[in-house]
């Protein structure tokens, strides 16, 4: 099978076995559900499967799984003596979500081990085309209520000759249609239906009796690490089946933001990449092949996220040996206008393709002299070595809809937070967005709720402000592009003011919480992000880590919560910890040092710095932070007193002595 063909599979698969409900199942050694035993000894086994309780997915995955157990425990009698097997009657509500074509193959075979199976469904378009014609077929008794044409069309030849498919479609409320086969002939009748009344039992004391004869106590603290997903928005739900789309995509937009960066892009002209220059990237940067990137860029086409245009080379040319470097972000050529990541840089300064160059040589325009990178040996190029080509490229580039569906989504609306958390939010997704983080940003499109005298009544939001979701990796710590990491996401809230606006942070603190995802606070001042450690560490009770996704030198861990400084302006950012605030000018007990831009003229190490006298910090710790800090771009050098500094951008922040 190719590598890319079961991808798309298994990232659905993963998703349903992390999810916190499924985990224990497939986590526990030996089933506690006999399902033979039950059909022998008479039991019922109730099972809930409403959407209300859980996603339609998981109901469909353990609705399947549940019928094919069942189907396994009836074909088991068949070492038992057909006078002993004690009939057991199966009921499958809203039937369609849960039977495949292997139906046909159970309702065959389990009624000579008497298990008998009764569907229910609302009507018999609800199922695939091949059920819907076999099931009736296949069923001694069919039960028909007031149905739709359709539906009574397609029953009435098990109703002939006593009622047409008008009588069924005619029938009165709480009548119903049957048909049965009664000593090998089909018989109908028209029934009116029982309303036999509630009984004494007590529901609630009955559940509590079963579990407590019957259940198993589950320990959800050993499923942290596969908290329920369930709810937040998905990569998967938008197109992107497998990280490789959101990658694509991704550099797609890299070139872009190059390009709004030196102002050079206009209307009409979106700057693009050339088909097997984006192949060979990939194939370099991820180990990928041709066809995976290939589907997932025709995937990207269907949905309208890529635009694809067509070049035409039809000229001749002088072959050229010599290959140029890969570069990450392409350039135009100066002769197609064309964009390459291969190119070669002439004397003048400017790049031309192969194709280009080739044909420039060949017409005398341009010499091999001209080239200044890679050099070229005139010895290597004849020029009675013309070559004709014919070549059909394919350039890719990002669609206005894309841009505006995942990467310009700022909060906006009345409940989007203004313009400090907005920049907020887009400093931090631009600094995930370099590890391929996919994220869903929420746009604060919930209506503003009102007391009943009118006034704006605050109510917190149901979602955090950024979800992110990773990118899994393989055993040496490199993106796996074909699988997302489902049970490794985690969500971040962005907090302007916080002590100012305890409550707020409070809500926003419990409500993260009910996703069982690992929650990152954001500030965009250094004050605040002190703050924010200081009312979870102290007020709130809450254990505050440098790192709590467990992809900047911590641990996965959903329990505590991470504090993150991002600057909108530089995007640097920095994790903190009660015991490594940042410093602070004014009146906090730490500062920010702040290396002042420089002037036109002045050297790199003229730039003034004030001196703080060294906080202390356990050697732990200060590993941690270093290690974090690290791994971000952070560059560290001492100071006088034997402090460390933590350099970034025009950043500077004391993280600790060498003292400690």
């Amino acid at each position: 099978m190719p590598k890319d063909a079961s991808s798309s599979v298994l990232t659905k698969i993963y998703r349903i076995v992390q999810e916190r409900i499924v985990a224990p199942m497939f986590d526990c050694v030996k089933s506690t559900i006999d399902f033979r035993e039950a059909m022998d000894s008479g039991k019922i086994i109730v099972v809930n499967l409403s959407e209300g309780e859980i996603t339609s997915d998981v109901a469909n995955f353990l609705g399947s799984l549940i019928l094919s157990r069942i189907y396994l425990a009836g074909m088991s009698r068949e070492d038992t003596p057909e006078e002993k097997r004690k009939p057991f009657y199966v009921y499958v509500d809203e039937a369609y979500r849960f039977v495949s074509l292997s139906i046909r193959d159970i309702l065959q075979s389990l009624r000579k081990y008497k298990v008998f199976m009764t569907l229910s469904s609302q009507y018999l378009g609800q199922y695939p085309k091949e059920i819907a014609n076999s099931i009736p077929h296949l069923c001694d008794t069919i039960i028909c209520f007031t149905v739709g044409e359709e539906t009574a069309r397609a029953l009435e030849e098990f109703f002939r000759p006593s009622l047409t498919y008008t009588d069924i479609v005619q029938l009165p409320r709480y009548t119903m249609a049957v048909s049965t086969v009664v000593g090998g002939v089909r018989e109908c009748q028209i029934l009116r239906s029982v309303d036999l009344g509630q009984g004494p039992v007590n529901i609630e004391e009955l559940i509590k009796f079963s579990l407590e004869r019957y259940g198993e106590d589950v320990d959800y603290a050993r499923y942290g690490g596969v908290p329920s997903t369930w709810g937040l928005p998905h990569p998967t739900e938008v197109g992107l089946a497998t990280p490789l789309e959101w990658i694509l995509l991704v550099k797609l937009y890299r070139l872009l933001e190059e390009e709004l960066g030196r102002g050079m892009v206009s209307i009409g002209s979106v700057p693009a990449i050339e088909q097997e220059e984006l192949i060979q990237l990939l194939k370099d940067e991820f180990g990928v092949s041709e066809a995976e990137v290939l589907k997932s860029l025709n995937l990207l086409s269907y949905h309208g996220y890529v635009a694809m245009r067509t070049r035409v080379y039809d000229c001749n040319a002088i072959a050229i040996p010599k290959e140029p470097k890969t570069l990450l972000t392409p350039v135009p050529c100066s002769d197609c206008g064309e964009p390459t990541t291969r190119p070669f840089r002439l004397r003048n300064g400017t790049y031309m393709c192969k194709i280009c160059l080739g044909k420039a040589i060949a017409r005398g325009e341009k010499t091999v002299y001209d080239v200044a990178e890679p050099p070229i040996d005139p010895r290597d190029v004849r020029p009675d070595n013309v070559i004709r080509i014919r070549k059909t490229a394919t350039f890719y580039s990002l669609t206005p809809m894309a841009r505006a569906k995942f990467f310009d989504r700022a909060p906006r609306a009345a409940r989007g937070g203004g313009p400090e958390h907005a920049a907020g939010i887009g400093a931090i997704v631009w600094g995930f967005l370099k590890h391929y983080f996919y994220f869903e940003v929420d746009v604060g499109e919930e209506p503003v709720r009102r007391a009943q005298d009118g006034s704006e009544e605050y109510v917190v939001k149901r979602l955090p402000d950024i979800i992110f979701w990773p990118v899994a990796r393989t055993k040496e710590g490199k993106l796996n592009p074909r699988l997302w990491d489902t049970g490794h996401a985690f969500v971040v809230e962005v907090e302007i003011n916080p002590v100012k606006s305890k409550k707020r942070v409070q809500s926003n603190l419990e409500k993260c919480r009910k996703w069982g995802k690992p929650v990152i606070f954001a500030t965009t001042r250094p004050e605040w992000a002190n703050q924010l450690v200081e009312l979870l560490h102290n007020d709130f009770q809450q254990e505050v880590v440098l790192d709590n996704t467990g992809f900047f030198g911590g641990a996965y861990n959903p329990k505590a919560v991470s504090v993150l400084f991002v600057d909108p302006e530089t995007r640097t950012r920095c994790f903190l910890a009660p015991q490594t605030p940042l410093p602070v000018r004014g009146e906090t007990s730490v500062e920010t040092e702040r290396a002042p831009r420089q002037e036109e003229g002045a050297s790199a190490g003229s730039a003034a710095t004030e001196q703080y006298a060294p906080e202390k910090i356990d050697h732990e710790s200060l590993e941690q932070l270093i290690g974090a800090l690290s791994r971000d771009g952070w560059k560290f050098h001492a100071g006088e007193q034997d402090t460390i500094y933590a350099e970034r951008g025009n950043l500077r922040v004391k993280v600790g002595s060498l003292t400690s």
